[in-house]
């Protein structure tokens, strides 16, 4: 009994190991250019540099991935750092994910390929993946228990979901609430329990937002900004076409399911699975649609396994996996062609960047060092502050994310940074000379008002060295 105890831990410890190293090769070998990466990891280093979210700076997203991700930059304030914490917290959605596909058949091998599968679907990663994982994990709790405890625990997941990703929390908290009162035996007792374990979370964050004065700015740019933030920041990828294909077939599966066997747990499932696709509102990419594709996936490969499991050697399954870990290796690796690894810049060393994007931000970020030691006001506008900011080791609030969905209440906030910006005594303005191209967040106006108010003495690359009139 020890013997096969001890054998089946050493199976676990060996598949989470390879997931893991699958993660690790996936998200840290990459080159430092996906500005939403840098946008996260920002907010995060921030918080090691002394700033706190809402008091000091500001962001839509509510902050539990932040603070959660600036504990290893404590350590070392470095993206490689940032992007191993990435790594880890995708190994624990895929392995837990596994766990899930493996319920009733416990055939790991057969799970390991669309685990390994999910590990290249994924992107950068961000609080979208700590929110998948905090619906699985409230899944896992009622499947495991089968509707008899855990309700404690999933309350408190479910508010912790709600200070990852406002919207889609609220909707994973008022969901399984509902499924708490339809599905366990004692509702009263467990809605008691519910409730209990929601408040710990929302307590602890609501004496934070109180003794740090930051409840005021929380509540504008996380909550009510969302009026306006949804209408202005809204975007469709075509990219994203071939996920939504096949997430429509992964839905029918999952619906014909429900229909057929009518058991809680497809209905749970089905009905949490409509906080998951709220992550792709309001914008609609491969990024954000990679989540629902993974979540729906669990029926989907149960009715595969129950009609194929027999027919399919193991030995094949090894194969798949072997074929899938080269895809993310090859992946990753040929994203890193002709890049160069940093060592003299602490925050990016051992990074590969491609050179030019090294040079050309390197002097921008030696320039703007050398004006504010001598005094100048520096304001960069453009979608790419935050590389300037992380070369030099500091930061631009709100610059550094000075995007649509930044502002609280309404987008034309943000012409008050800017009027300000070339107001100011001594001021320095460098703009992206194609600011209006560059990004589709960058908010509207800024280029034309900065032409019309400032002088254009110099440029360097597509940038223009603007001072105030």
């Amino acid at each position: 009994m020890r013997c096969g105890t001890d054998k089946k831990h050493l199976k676990t410890a060996v598949i989470f190991a390879i997931i893991l190293i699958a993660s690790i090769v996936h998200i840290c070998v990459s080159d430092a250019g996906s500005l939403d990466e840098l946008w996260n990891y920002n907010f995060s280093r921030m918080i090691t540099m002394g700033m706190l979210p809402y008091r000091d700076y500001n962001m839509v997203p509510t902050p539990l991935f932040t603070m959660l991700m600036s504990l290893p930059l404590f350590i070392c304030r470095n993206l490689l750092v940032f992007r191993i914490a990435c790594a880890c917290l995708t190994a624990l959605i895929c392995f837990l994910f596994l766990r899930l596909l493996v319920r009733d058949s416990g055939d790991h091998l057969s799970a390991l390929p669309f685990v390994l599968i999910a590990v290249l679907l994924t992107d950068y990663v961000s609080y979208n993946n700590l929110f998948l994982l905090e619906v699985l994990a409230v899944y896992y709790l009622f499947e495991r228990s089968g509707f008899t405890k855990y309700s404690m625990a999933v309350g408190a997941l479910c508010t912790a979901s709600v200070f990852t990703r406002q919207t889609s929390g609220c909707l994973l908290l008022m969901i399984s609430f509902i499924l708490t009162l339809i599905f366990y035996k004692k509702k009263t007792r467990n809605a008691l329990l519910f409730t209990a374990g929601a408040a710990i979370p929302g307590l602890a964050f609501l004496l934070y937002f109180i003794f740090t004065s930051s409840l005021n700015d929380f509540w504008d740019y996380c909550l009510f900004s969302l009026t306006g933030f949804g209408k202005s920041n809204n975007h469709f990828f075509s990219g994203s076409i071939i996920l939504l294909l096949l997430l429509i077939a992964e839905l029918a599966v999952e619906i014909h399911a429900v229909i057929k066997k009518k058991e809680k747990l497809y209905i749970a499932h089905l009905l949490l699975g409509i906080p998951v696709l709220s992550v792709m509102a309001p914008i609609v990419d491969y990024s954000h649609a990679q989540f629902a594709v993974i979540y729906f996936f669990i029926p989907v490969f149960r009715i595969l396994h129950d009609s194929f499991a027999g027919n399919i050697r193991k030995n094949i399954t090894v194969i798949l996996s072997g074929l899938v870990f080269v895809c993310i290796s090859g992946f990753g690796f040929s994203k890193i062609a002709g890049t160069a690894t940093v060592s003299d810049i602490a925050e990016l060393k051992y990074i590969p960047v491609e050179q030019t994007l090294l040079s050309d931000y390197s002097d921008i970020a030696e320039m703007t060092a050398k004006w504010r030691s001598e005094g100048h006001s520096v304001t960069l506008f453009t979608s790419s502050s935050v590389i300037v900011s992380i070369i030099n080791g500091d930061a631009d609030p709100p610059y550094d994310t000075f995007n649509e969905g930044n502002f609280p209440g309404s987008i034309e906030n943000h012409m008050v940074y800017v009027k300000e910006a070339c107001s100011r005594k001594d001021s320095i303005i460098i703009i992206a000379s194609d600011y209006n191209e560059e990004g589709w967040q960058n908010p509207e106006g800024v280029l034309e008002y900065v032409q019309d108010n400032c002088i254009i003495e110099g440029s360097y690359g597509r940038f223009l060295i603007c001072k105030a009139l």
